[in-house]
Parts: structure tokens; C-alpha cells; sequence
């Protein structure tokens, strides 16, 4: 027999629960004689996309609706951060509770999106094809498989060369990749993703594999199957997969450079400061 259904608190429902599915829920406030039951909302630890905070803050709301005895409601629930004032985030929901706050919710959707917080680095890479990318993050979140699927491999064929001009200043940088350097030029001539991979035979930087595998390889085994021949289901897999190795590698490639800026900026204080004693 199925476990009964534990009812989450409405603080986690709001945060946890993805658009379009439904929970039992408690929250917390007071009835009335009458059986109307006011909600008190605690506050919630949630992603500030404003300039000040850009990190995970905790966000409240003033808003303490009644909810009329045996009645359903469709609440906006809008929540803000404690700390820049900034910040927000508004919730779209169905909500019926009893007298005691047990219940019933559903999300129809919240904003900003649903889903862990987009790498800014990504996006600056993605350039002009930031909303593609963020529409497929939204379908994706949404559980529609084929078209994040879609949108996720548009994004990566249109910015191929772009992705491939990041590994090659990272290869420059770090030295001893002139081969690797030769090959990917070559492949940002050529039409496809697909194709671009024929010609990369050299091993990529460790420093740019993500579990020892090629990331470029790795984008490709996932772009390359058959989206007509997939279930949805299997479509929103790849599609999960896609966008966590194109972060990752995004963050790998910054993190690199970052790292060869740092050690070419103490080798140059080190051969300055040398130099300054040798002339006094």
C-alpha cells in the first residue's frame, strides 16, 4: 500500500514545488468562529537576482489572507527580499485549507521562473540568444521535454563558434595546445555541430573535462539523438543534461582563465620585484 502523503509546510510548497502540480499542504495562522482561517506566511530563503544581493536571501510577504470557510481561493502571493528591498518574487496559486490549515494547493506558476538560478556567465556567452535559452529553462521546468530539447539545441548550434572561441582562449592560455588550438579553428568552419566534432582529435585541457570525458562530446551524444523517436519524457532527460554540461563547462572555462590571470599576475610581481632589486 502507498504511503499516505505528508502535507508540506505552504513555505516549502511555494519554494520546492515546480509549476502545475499539486500538494497537500498546513499552514500556519488563526479561524474564526465562523470557520474562516486566516494565513500568517513565514518568511522564505530564495535566490535575489537584484545588483546588490545576487545570492540567496531570505524574502517575506504582509500578505495575510482570509480564506472563507469551505471556500477555495486563487491567490498572487508576492514576496520580497529582507535585505536590498529589491528583490521579489510572486507566486501564482490555488489554495483551500479547513479551520485547522490542512489542505489542498496548487502552483499555476511563480516569478521570476521556477528552477535553480541561470550561471551569468552563461548567459553573457549566450549572447543574443539568451531568451531561446530561457525559454527552453522555462519548458524544461514546466516538464515539457521536446521543446526545452528544441530550444536548448538551437542555443548551442547557434552559439557553436562562440563556445569554441572560449576553449580556444583557454587553451592559449594555459600553453602546449597548439594542436588542439589548429583543430578547432577548423571545426568552426564547418556547417554543423556534428561536423565540428570530426576534427577535434586532440585531448581536451583536464582542466575543461567534466568526469574525464570531452565536454563537447559529451553536448554531442545528447544533441544527436533522434527527438522524434523520443517520449517526452526522455527528451526532458537530455535536456536536463544539456543545459548542466553547457553550465558547467562555462564555469569551468571562466574559472580557468581566472586562474591563468591570477598566476601570470604573481609571476609578473615576482620577476618586477626581482628586477627592482637587482637595479638598487
Amino acid at each position: 500500500m502507498d504511503k499516505e502523503e505528508k502535507p508540506l509546510l505552504i513555505e516549502e510548497f511555494l519554494k520546492d514545488v515546480s509549476p502545475n502540480q499539486s500538494k497537500k499542504i498546513k499552514v500556519h495562522g488563526t479561524a474564526d468562529v465562523f470557520g474562516n482561517f486566516r494565513i500568517v506566511f513565514g518568511d522564505i530563503e530564495l535566490f535575489c537576482e537584484s545588483d546588490k544581493c545576487k545570492g540567496p536571501r531570505y524574502f517575506s510577504t504582509s500578505l495575510s489572507p482570509v480564506l472563507r470557510s469551505g471556500k477555495n481561493e486563487n491567490l498572487y502571493i508576492e514576496f520580497n527580499c529582507n535585505n536590498c528591498k529589491k528583490g521579489f518574487k510572486i507566486f501564482s496559486i490555488f489554495l483551500g485549507v479547513d479551520n485547522v490549515g490542512m489542505g489542498i494547493a496548487y502552483k499555476y506558476g511563480e516569478l521570476p521562473p521556477y528552477g535553480p538560478q541561470t550561471s551569468s556567465k552563461l548567459i553573457s556567452m549566450i549572447g543574443e540568444d539568451k531568451e531561446m535559452f530561457l525559454a527552453g529553462r522555462r519548458a524544461e521546468f514546466q516538464g515539457m521535454g521536446i521543446g526545452a530539447f528544441a530550444y536548448y539545441r538551437r542555443v548551442v548550434e547557434n552559439q557553436r563558434n562562440r563556445i569554441i572561441d572560449k576553449i580556444v582562449d583557454v587553451s592559449t592560455k594555459l600553453g602546449n595546445y597548439e594542436k588542439l588550438i589548429e583543430e578547432l579553428k577548423i571545426a568552426k568552419t564547418k556547417k554543423t555541430f556534428s561536423e565540428s566534432l570530426d576534427e577535434i582529435k586532440i585531448a581536451f585541457p583536464e582542466i575543461l573535462q567534466l568526469n574525464g570525458h570531452n565536454p563537447l562530446t559529451l553536448l554531442h551524444k545528447a544533441l544527436s539523438e533522434g527527438i522524434h523517436d523520443l517520449p517526452d519524457e526522455e527528451c526532458l532527460e537530455l535536456a536536463t543534461s544539456i543545459r548542466q554540461i553547457l553550465t558547467e563547462l562555462v564555469e569551468k572555462m571562466n574559472a580557468a582563465l581566472k586562474e591563468q590571470k591570477e598566476l601570470d599576475s604573481a609571476v609578473t610581481k615576482l620577476l618586477n620585484r626581482k628586477k627592482t632589486k637587482n637595479n638598487q
